[in-house]
């Protein structure tokens, strides 16, 4: 059992209708990009972001998202040390930047690593 779980974390596996699944990475990238810019237009702190608002809000703005795959990706975000079942997390900004890196890297197969940069720094917070 402890090796089953550590493959679905490493693997980033989502618990949906009681069966894992990995979700598709465009269906992740545009979830984690609806949540980061809700967390911004609706003023939150990072450190202190309402779970149950954003994921209304979320999936209020965007009906095609699965609830439970909206709430597996804030746990995605979460910082370390948050429980499952916070009122409140904090969003880990190098998570954020990470998600963003792999998104500009899904994007491109070639890049020369300044323009890399330069364009993984516009999208970090």
């Amino acid at each position: 059992d402890a090796e089953l779980s550590r493959a679905l974390k490493v693997h980033e596996a989502a618990c949906l209708e009681g069966r894992y699944c990995a979700l598709e990475p465009k269906y992740k990238h545009d979830i984690l990009e609806a949540l980061v810019a809700i967390v911004g237009e609706q003023g939150w702190p990072w450190d202190a972001v309402p779970v149950e608002e954003l994921v209304a809000k979320t999936t209020a703005d965007f009906s095609d998202f699965h609830t439970a795959a909206v709430r597996h990706c804030v746990a995605l975000l979460r910082a370390d040390g948050g429980a499952a079942g916070e009122a409140q997390v904090r969003i880990d900004g190098r998570k954020v930047c990470r998600y963003r890196a792999e998104s500009l890297l899904r994007e491109h197969a070639k890049w020369e690593k300044e323009d890399f940069y330069k364009s993984w720094e516009e999208v970090c917070p």
